[in-house]
C-alpha cells in the first residue's frame, strides 16, 4: 500500500515488542500500571492537542458508513475520537513509546482531552515478518478484519494511559469516555 493509499485508507480508519510470559494477578497490575506509567511519559506532550497535530497525528478517523467521528458503543462505552500518524501507521512497526493513534475525548466547549492511545499496525505488513500477532505490554494484539474504517485487516491494542478504564487498562472500550 502506497504512502498516498495509506493516508487516504486512514480518514476512514478506526481504530475498531515486549514478550511476557503469563503472571499472577498482582505482578501483572504491576506491569500495567509501570506499562502506563511509560506511555504517559512517552505521550505527556501530547495533552496539548496543537503538539499532537505538529507531531504528525493529523488524520481524524472517520466511520466511513456514518461519518462519525468520535466511536462509541452503547453501554461498552466509547474510544473517543482517533488521531493517526499516518506515518507511524505505515512503518509496519510497533514501539512502545512511539504508538500510531492518540485517543481523544472532545468535550462541550470544543477542546480535546487525551484518554490513551492505540497501537496498530496492518496484519499484512506485520505477518509479512513475524509468525503470529504483536504482543507489547504483555498483551496480544486485536485482530481487526472488518471494519467500517476502510483498512484492509489490522493489528490493535488499546491503552487508556490517560483515563482510568473500569474495563481495563488494555480494554478496547471505555465506559468513562463519552462521546458527544
Amino acid at each position: 500500500m502506497t504512502r498516498r493509499n495509506l493516508r487516504l485508507a486512514l480518514t476512514g480508519v478506526i481504530a475498531a515488542g515486549c514478550l511476557a510470559a503469563p503472571m499472577a494477578p498482582a505482578q501483572a497490575d504491576n506491569a500495567d500500571a509501570q506499562s502506563l506509567v511509560s506511555i504517559r511519559n512517552a505521550t505527556a506532550d501530547y495533552r496539548s492537542f496543537a503538539n499532537s497535530q505538529a507531531d504528525g497525528f493529523t488524520t481524524l478517523v472517520t466511520n466511513q458508513q456514518t461519518q462519525e467521528t468520535c466511536i462509541s458503543n452503547g453501554s461498552a462505552g466509547a474510544m473517543g475520537q482517533h488521531y493517526a500518524n499516518a506515518g507511524r501507521v505505515g512503518d509496519g512497526v510497533i514501539q512502545r513509546q512511539r504508538p500510531e493513534v492518540l485517543l481523544y475525548e472532545p468535550q462541550a466547549n470544543g477542546t480535546k482531552v487525551l484518554t490513551g492511545v492505540e497501537y496498530v499496525v496492518l496484519a499484512g505488513d506485520w505477518l509479512a515478518h513475524h509468525d503470529g500477532p504483536p504482543v507489547l505490554f504483555g498483551k496480544t494484539f486485536d485482530l481487526i478484519t472488518s471494519n467500517p474504517f476502510g483498512l484492509p485487516p489490522f493489528y490493535a491494542l488499546h491503552a487508556w494511559a490517560w483515563q482510568s478504564n473500569p474495563s481495563g487498562d488494555f480494554s478496547s472500550w471505555n465506559p468513562t469516555v463519552t462521546c458527544p
